[in-house]
């Protein structure tokens, strides 16, 4: 065990190096970074440097390493291991049962800081909120925005709060149902709906199917259910010159895009590994 060892003079680097084979032996895929994040978060050290430095392991860290680890393996999420979740320069608290934001969610917090460049105090709402990374983004970058935030679970709406003070920023949390609109229309209208097609939910990796909330990554049968709500109501969330930005899965964008097209103007934009993953509106 890594706690065993470190006293008798295990250095920082073969810890990991340990960690990263112990956890790639229990599936996890991400091994290597995830032994080393959770060696940062356990000495309290930045992930970059802890892998140039190789000093004696002192047995407290040792323990905190080995007890992540331990977690870790079982398939535990590194996020709530860790206890935040990195979003661009944030680090958003997050806690069990809750959706953990994603990398794909950060262009789409790019695209809604673009859209809004030349708008003066925007107003924005995140649909589908979780933990509020893009309002909490958006609220840090561009302080005259009026930001809101629409999530139904009031656990992660907390977090949203939450996060929100951690930045000092204003976010109007609003605990409730997509379909209410939380008072729009809005210049920029930011989704993230649930997308995933149930038939796959056994399938998922255990770090989603046995931590997240289904109900924040359930679709329907096609995982296009959310998209068809948005459809019909689009046109009374947006200003007359308001624009919106949804993510979609990877193989989503035409059959999304078809379902606006009586109400709005899209065009498709990839992700960093080129999947079409963004689809920007505005009303036709």
């Amino acid at each position: 065990m890594i706690g065993e060892g470190a006293a008798v003079g295990v250095g920082v680097n073969e810890s990991v190096r340990e960690g990263s084979d112990r956890l790639a032996a229990a599936g996890v895929v991400s091994a290597a970074a995830d032994a080393a994040a959770l060696w940062a978060a356990a000495s309290g050290t930045k992930k970059p440097s802890c892998l140039t430095r190789d000093e004696v392991v002192s047995p407290e860290v040792a323990a905190r390493y080995e007890a992540m680890l331990a977690r870790r393996a079982t398939r535990e999420p590194l996020q709530l291991i860790c206890g935040a979740a990195p979003f661009h320069d944030l680090e958003l608290a997050v806690a069990p049962g809750v959706f953990i934001p994603r990398p794909e969610t950060e262009g789409l917090a790019e695209h809604a800081l673009r859209l809004i460049a030349g708008t003066p105090a925007p107003r924005v709402v995140e649909l589908f909120a979780g933990v509020g990374p893009v309002a909490v983004l958006l609220a840090k970058r561009r302080p005259d925005a009026v930001v809101t935030a629409v999530e139904r679970d009031p656990v992660a709406a907390a977090l949203i709060r939450r996060n929100a003070a951690t930045y000092g920023v204003a976010v109007n949390v609003v605990v409730g149902n997509v379909r209410d609109g939380a008072g729009g229309p809005f210049d920029l209208v930011v989704a993230n709906p649930p997308y995933i097609p149930s038939s796959v939910w056994p399938d998922l990796p255990p770090e989603v199917r046995d931590w997240e909330p289904r109900a924040a990554l359930d679709g329907g049968d096609d995982g296009l259910a959310w998209y068809r709500v948005l459809a019909a109501l689009i046109a009374t969330f947006i200003t007359a010159t308001g624009v919106f930005v949804f993510e979609v899965g990877e193989t989503q964008a035409a059959a999304v895009t078809a379902m606006f097209a009586n109400t709005a103007v899209l065009s498709v934009y990839p992700d960093l590994t080129g999947r079409d993953r963004y689809l920007i509106g505005r009303k036709s």
